[in-house]
């Protein structure tokens, strides 16, 4: 079945297909919230047999910058973009879905993610040049592509 978020008469067909929804879909570029999410939940709620869980991936980018301090996911977010705000109202409708559901709702929150040695300067590496000056050093995380992909089976299922 192919949908598009974007176009809500598209996603009619949804609502009872699946016992589980997987929802990496990220936020439009711009305006407030996430309609993209909004449109999928009330798709998804338009018939009697709701999804029982639903795992989102969203982003450690909701913390804001955290000047290189160490946290975990029990501290509250602190968007300082406009797209991290828009993934911080996709959490909240999705929490506020499985609340009123009953829906089990697991959230990852992945940072960059990178899938292997074919996005490493790898001529930069040969000839020893520095990726970064040491003044524009700065904390960051990444994810490998399959790591997110185990994670996400283990969000599937043991939520």
């Amino acid at each position: 079945m192919v949908a598009d978020l974007d176009r809500p008469e598209s996603l009619r067909r949804l609502a009872g297909l699946a016992d589980g929804i997987i929802h990496c879909a990220p936020p439009p570029n711009a305006g407030e919230g996430d309609p993209r999410t909004r449109r999928l939940l009330a798709a998804l709620a338009l018939r009697g047999s709701l999804p029982r869980r639903i795992v989102y991936i969203s982003t450690t980018g909701i913390y804001g910058d955290c000047g290189g301090a160490w946290l975990d996911e029990t501290a509250p977010p602190r968007p300082a973009t406009a797209r991290a705000r828009r993934r911080v109202a996709a959490e909240a409708m999705l929490r506020a879905f499985g609340q009123r559901t009953g829906c089990q709702v697991s959230l990852l929150r992945a940072p960059g993610i990178y899938d292997g040695a074919e996005r490493l300067p790898l001529a930069r590496l040969e000839r020893g040049d520095p990726v970064l000056l040491a003044e524009d050093d700065v904390y960051t995380n990444h994810i490998h592509a399959d790591d997110l992909a185990w994670l996400l089976a283990l969000a599937w299922f043991r939520g």
